[in-house]
C-alpha cells in the first residue's frame, strides 16, 4: 500500500510504503524495488494483502504520518 499526501497538505510530499511481509498478490523483491526508486519510507508489517484490515494501529500511524500529524 501506497499512501500519498498531497504537496498542499504537508511542506514536503510524503512517500510512505507499507509492505506486508506474507503478501503472496505482490512480488516482494519487485515491492522492495519500486519503494526504493520512489525514495519511500517503508514499514513491513507480517501480513497477507490485507495489512490495511489485520494491522489498523501500523497503518493509521503510517497516514498520520503522511499527513504531517502525530498518532
Amino acid at each position: 500500500m501506497v499512501v500519498r499526501a498531497p504537496a498542499e497538505q504537508l511542506a514536503i510530499e510524503a512517500e510512505l510504503l507499507c509492505r506486508s511481509t506474507e503478501d503472496c498478490t505482490i512480488n516482494p523483491d519487485l515491492e522492495r524495488f519500486m519503494a526504493k526508486r520512489m525514495g519511500a519510507k517503508t514499514i513491513e508489517v507480517k501480513a497477507s494483502h490485507l495489512s490495511l484490515f489485520s494491522h489498523p494501529d501500523e497503518i493509521t500511524k503510517l497516514i498520520l504520518e503522511a499527513a504531517g500529524q502525530q498518532a
